[in-house]
């Protein structure tokens, strides 16, 4: 058996408000999302465990 590693994720709050998370392969992408007419802040990469745990800690890293 391998050993388990979290996943890599990054997250940005949306203008309407929402957190989105996604994983976390480039920091092109981080790169991209903070040039958008869309996102209000970025933050990550991080890990955890599960996408349900990205929402969250992203939630937290927003201050949302």
């Amino acid at each position: 058996m391998g050993v388990f590693e979290p996943i890599q994720w990054w997250a940005y709050l949306h203008i309407n408000g929402t957190v989105q998370v996604k994983r976390f392969f480039d920091q092109g992408d981080l790169d991209e999302a903070r040039q958008s007419d869309f996102v209000v802040r970025v933050v990550g990469p991080f890990a955890v465990d599960s996408r349900e745990q990205a929402l969250a800690e992203g939630a937290r890293r927003l201050g949302v």
